[in-house]
């Protein structure tokens, strides 16, 4: 697969983070700008710094979206418990009258 525009521009960001450590240098690259650059990659430069930090990125942005994901679904639980607990008071106060 041929390295297009779009892939070499990541690529020199990542390079340019690698040297600087400058989030500045990545943040503007969505999560699948970065998954398509790494597929177009390939296998091409695996263990380079870049792809290194590429990588890297890809993770830590899927591992920010599931923690986001599990806060919502930890929230809706705890939201159908206390329904569940106002219910059951409820219903234990009309079963007792």
């Amino acid at each position: 697969m041929a390295v297009d525009q779009q892939t070499l521009e990541v690529m020199a960001a990542f390079q340019r983070y690698v040297k600087s450590r400058a989030l500045s240098e990545i943040a503007i690259y969505s999560l699948e700008d970065l998954r398509r650059a790494d597929e177009v990659l390939g296998h091409r430069d695996s263990n380079a710094d870049f792809r290194i930090a590429l990588r890297n990125r890809i993770k830590e942005i899927d591992e920010k979206v599931e923690r986001k994901y599990q806060s919502w679904v930890r929230s809706l639980g705890y939201v159908v418990v206390f329904a569940a607990g106002v219910l059951a008071t409820l219903l234990a106060g009309w079963l007792v009258r």
